[in-house]
């Protein structure tokens, strides 16, 4: 698996994107949830309230696994 995300060169943060594939990343996500999160509404489709929650949820969770699988400390 590629190397995306590393800590931050300074020490205070954590985890910071290091290429531009985790760029794209951070930025597609970004935009997924925040798409979910204020231009989905479940009452217009029929579906319960939680709806909502979950489609923002769910890019949010998958976001963190890839950081997780791209994270190498040692950048």
């Amino acid at each position: 698996m590629p190397k995306w995300f590393g800590p931050s060169l300074d020490g205070m943060k954590s985890c910071v994107p290091r290429t531009w594939q985790a760029w794209v990343a951070t930025l597609s996500m970004s935009g997924v949830a925040l798409g979910a999160r204020f231009l989905f509404h479940p009452q217009a489709y029929g579906l319960a309230p939680w709806y909502r929650a979950a489609a923002t949820a769910f890019p949010i969770a998958a976001y963190l696994l890839l950081v997780y699988l791209t994270y190498d400390p040692e950048l």
